[in-house]
């Protein structure tokens, strides 16, 4: 009797043994993936990097060559208060948010909530926020200006979108209509929808009136375009962090550090100096 309890006894540690390797290490190794913001200070090795892409004035390569912007000093300003060091990489948003998902960044800014962003990355608190104009070229502005965008689409109306972002409500609906879906085209990057209004690929684009501000005068082509008298509101808009690098602890700690920093003057005085260029 006592030899065969013996064997179970054996049977058992090897079972316990077994547990170990294939269950409790894999999860050890996941809770040490996701490091929270205390520890990542007390080694040294806390480190975001952030993905970014070119969208003035929020973000852009400055004359000296190196990443800039309202955004830039924003999310610079916010990470050193916060006890980490930020690295930048650029991109396409498109290329970036899956970058954001696998978790070969570990966060992103201009990010509107949704269902979908939720289930591979955690929201902060929202730091300011966003709505879209529709630009046209300023020739075709009178043909326009008493319809609203379902009016114009059922006209033929070509529009021009950015692959990845997220529109109102509204915009969602139109552009998977089986009437309207083929009048719909995407860029992965925002700039290309200028040079396709220009050159009669699409009839119109849909564009921050900041972001259009700035390039539209660095392009030389504020004559051309125009911006039609009405706005799509998105919302509010957030930093989003990949759940597989960024903890909830680090996230609530960075919400800390921006709290403190969009109360300084310096905040204050560069959205004031951004909201300036919009293109009204």
């Amino acid at each position: 009797m006592t030899a065969a309890i013996e064997a179970l006894m054996t049977r058992l540690s090897s079972v316990v043994r077994t547990l170990l390797v294939v269950v409790w290490l894999p999860l050890m190794s996941m809770q040490s993936a996701v490091v929270t913001a205390s520890e990542m200070v007390a080694d040294g090795q806390c480190e975001l990097v952030f993905g970014w892409d070119v969208v003035k004035p929020y973000q852009y390569w400055g004359e000296d060559g190196k990443v800039t912007g309202l955004q830039i000093d924003l999310v610079k300003a916010i990470v050193s208060k916060s006890g980490c060091r930020i690295k930048f990489r650029n991109g396409t948003w498109h290329t970036l948010l899956g970058d954001l998902k696998q978790g070969n960044i570990d966060f992103m800014a201009d990010m509107t909530v949704s269902d979908e962003r939720k289930e591979y990355g955690i929201f902060s608190d929202a730091y300011r926020r966003e709505s879209y104009t529709l630009y046209v070229r300023k020739s075709d502005y009178l043909k326009y200006i008493e319809m609203d965008l379902e009016t114009m689409l059922e006209g033929g109306f070509r529009i021009g979108l950015t692959r990845g972002y997220l529109y109102n409500n509204k915009i969602e609906e139109l552009k998977i209509q089986p009437r309207f879906k083929s009048q719909f085209s995407y860029v992965d990057s925002n700039f290309k929808n200028y040079e396709k209004l220009l050159n009669d690929k699409v009839d119109g684009f849909l564009e921050d009136s900041m972001v259009a501000g700035f390039t539209l005068r660095d392009r030389k082509v504020q004559e051309l375009v125009k911006g039609m008298p009405f706005e799509f509101y998105t919302g509010e808009i957030s930093f989003l962090f990949s759940k597989k690098n960024v903890s909830l602890e680090y996230v609530k700690r960075f919400n800390e550090a921006m709290e403190k920093v969009k109360k300084t003057d310096e905040y204050e005085k560069a959205w004031i100096r951004g909201l300036q260029t919009r293109d009204d």
